[in-house]
């Protein structure tokens, strides 16, 4: 279903914030649509979100209260997963990591026999050039970027225990310099069947942000108006819960401090009204379906015509990068990890040392 809205391209290319051109029902109506296939998209890995929160459940060494075979009985939580997710770590750091020259680039190869000087000449120009390439970008990625490292480092220790993890990209007109994060898999959310991230037409980043953060845009003129005085229920998923859990935290319902729910979509619309769809970053508040900012995710020269000046296609910016270890053999998008191959062994090695301490006792 379209939208019965017709901008110019021009003017969606350049807005900082689309969403002020467009009334209030095609808002209502697209945030309807982005908090609902959101919904679906967290149906469809369900079953993946169980298994995980059971594998970080063991990682996490969450102590469950145990009544059987009497009150108190033991309840030893080996950490099988976590020693196999460190050690792990341990080995991908520094291959990862080997030296001060991060981003590699791969240079021409040398032609076999009697060469051209001009080519040599070529090639060796394309050499250097690379090499100052990977020396500006590498300067970028440490320095420039100083939570680079410590977001990679975050990368590789719940990569072998989820089975996945995402990084997002992006330039941070504020610091002059690009930022990359760490995103957790349960909070980066696509369809199950997502066969691959180019060809995957909606991805829900779903982001966390304070009071402030939230002013920040609004006065900046990024954002539309939007309610920040409205005290924040606090909601938890199961796997949030085993974590508060496993650290002793009870937190509280309400809290002034409890960050605001949004959810950032990269998916497509079409609001130039030609019936092909356009890529847009759409950021929704969660809990009132309300549209704060759309923004076009590509530019002029990302758009294809045919001879009658027809949109045949467009490629959108890509924002994040996959982290994979195994591939799922459902062929589904999340990738398992120790947390699900080791799982079933790591919960037998707790039954057999609890039984053993229990007899004892």
């Amino acid at each position: 279903m379209n939208l019965d809205v017709k901008l110019s391209m021009n003017k969606l290319l350049s807005s900082p914030n689309i969403a002020e051109m467009l009334d209030q029902r095609a808002l209502t109506t697209i945030g309807e649509r982005v908090a609902s296939e959101f919904e679906n998209d967290k149906l469809s890995r369900s079953v993946w979100e169980e298994r995980v929160e059971e594998a970080m459940k063991l990682a996490l060494q969450v102590a469950e209260a145990k009544s059987f075979p009497w009150s108190g009985a033991s309840n030893v939580k080996f950490p099988l997963i976590t020693i196999a997710a460190l050690q792990f770590h341990s080995r991908a750091y520094p291959a990862l990591l080997p030296s001060e020259t991060i981003v590699k680039i791969d240079n021409p190869a040398m032609p076999e026999g009697q060469v051209d000087p001009q080519q040599m000449q070529q090639i060796k120009q394309q050499v250097d050039r690379n090499a100052r390439v990977e020396k500006h970008m590498s300067y970028q990625v440490l320095q420039e970027d100083e939570n680079w490292e410590a977001e990679m480092d975050k990368v590789l220790i719940t990569v072998p225990i989820v089975g996945c993890a995402f990084k997002k990209t992006y330039w941070d007109f504020e610091e002059d310099h690009p930022i990359s994060e760490n995103i957790l898999a349960k909070d980066f959310v696509v369809s199950y069947w997502t066969k691959n991230l180019s060809d995957c037409t909606r991805q829900t980043h779903v982001l966390y942000l304070s009071k402030n953060d939230i002013l920040a845009r609004q006065r900046k003129g990024m954002w539309l108006d939007f309610d920040v005085n409205t005290p924040q229920m606090i909601t938890q998923d199961n796997l949030s819960q085993a974590q508060n859990k496993a650290q002793g935290v009870d937190q509280p319902t309400f809290d002034p401090a409890t960050p605001y729910e949004f959810l950032e979509q990269h998916r497509w619309e079409d609001l130039d009204g030609d019936g092909y769809k356009e890529p847009y970053i759409v950021t929704v508040h969660k809990d009132t379906q309300k549209v704060v900012r759309i923004v076009a995710n590509y530019f002029a020269e990302s758009i294809k015509r045919n001879d009658e000046g027809e949109i045949i296609s467009i490629k959108p910016e890509s924002y994040f990068t996959k982290y994979s270890f195994i591939p799922s053999p459902d062929g589904g998008f999340y990738d398992i990890g120790f947390g699900i191959l080791l799982g079933p062994l790591n919960a037998s090695i707790d039954t057999i040392v609890n039984q053993l301490i229990d007899a004892g006792t």
